[in-house]
């Protein structure tokens, strides 16, 4: 049984279109919902067998929820986490992962709420469209995997922090 990812980043260029996202510095993970257990080790995005890349998240087959966590560790593209997968049946999913913005908020301040960030963040003169949806779904995804102690995705944890510490957001919030 596996679970089949395959990634892509938007097209910088006219027309917009998605493109295969070739980095190796992005890495995934498959954990079961409910204990935030990981399902399979890390894997590195890759070329994949029939092409695109991405990675094959291999678990043994069983009635479980769980979700995909996905990682740069190089913090260029967003991290992301894909919920409410069946670990009973295989499946291929198609990602996109957007870059994240190289400015942060400086609106925002300490101790402010999450609905405060999430405001900066749309309204962010600055930030496209997509960098704003790249810095939600980090928000998103540490505040999903927020409580696990597993080893490999406390690693993952790390890295949210660090690109939202880096973009101006305190991690705390989430």
């Amino acid at each position: 049984m596996s679970c089949r990812i395959k990634l892509y980043e938007a097209s910088r260029t006219l027309p917009r279109s998605h493109v295969s996202l070739r980095s190796p510095t992005v890495q995934l993970v498959a954990v079961e919902q409910a204990s935030l257990a990981n399902c399979c080790h890390v894997q590195a995005n890759r070329r994949l067998l029939g092409g695109g890349y991405g990675a094959d998240l291999p678990f043994i087959s069983a009635p479980f929820v769980y979700q995909v966590a996905i990682v740069d560790t190089a913090q260029i593209y967003a991290g992301a986490t894909l919920s409410n997968l069946n670990g009973a049946m295989s499946v291929d999913l198609d990602m996109v992962l957007f870059h994240l913005p190289t400015v942060g908020l400086a609106a925002v301040a300490a101790g402010g709420a999450v609905a405060q960030v999430r405001v900066a963040v749309l309204t962010h003169p600055s930030w496209s469209p997509h960098e704003k949806q790249a810095v939600l779904s980090v928000m998103n995804a540490l505040g999903s995997l927020r409580g696990t102690a597993a080893s490999p995705v406390l690693g993952f944890l790390t890295h949210y922090e660090q690109a939202l510490m880096a973009r101006g957001i305190d991690p705390g919030l989430f």
